[in-house]
């Protein structure tokens, strides 16, 4: 995802394509934001890549 210095993977493309266009429209005057969610799919469930990450709760049977 993140790739190397010569070949970028798409995390930094993504990122200096979408700073690119925000930086163009400085000039218009625009209020931007930028919110961001990065999941990733494993094993057919869905991580928020961006979350902590939270110990699982521990469970005790008396």
């Amino acid at each position: 995802m993140y790739g190397t210095p010569d070949a970028p993977g798409i995390v930094p493309r993504i990122t200096e394509d979408l700073f690119s266009l925000i930086a163009g429209k400085k000039a218009s005057n625009s209020l931007i934001s930028v919110h961001l969610n990065y999941f990733e799919i494993y094993k057919e469930k869905i991580n928020d890549l961006l979350q902590d990450k939270k110990p699982a709760p521990q469970v005790c049977c008396v």
